[in-house]
């Protein structure tokens, strides 16, 4: 504990690491809203056709 200045640059590294996977995940998401409809009517063609 001798280092305060390393354990803030490990934790802003994190939070900025994390920020921007959220940040992918939730572009992600959005840019994949119009194929949700799609991906529905393949799954329920795929059950009807069992």
């Amino acid at each position: 504990m001798s280092h305060p200045e390393y354990l803030n640059n490990n934790k802003l590294r994190q939070i900025v690491y994390l920020a921007v996977i959220i940040g992918l995940a939730a572009l992600l998401f959005v840019e994949m809203l119009g194929f949700i409809p799609a991906a529905l009517g393949a799954v329920t063609l795929y059950m009807l056709m069992r």
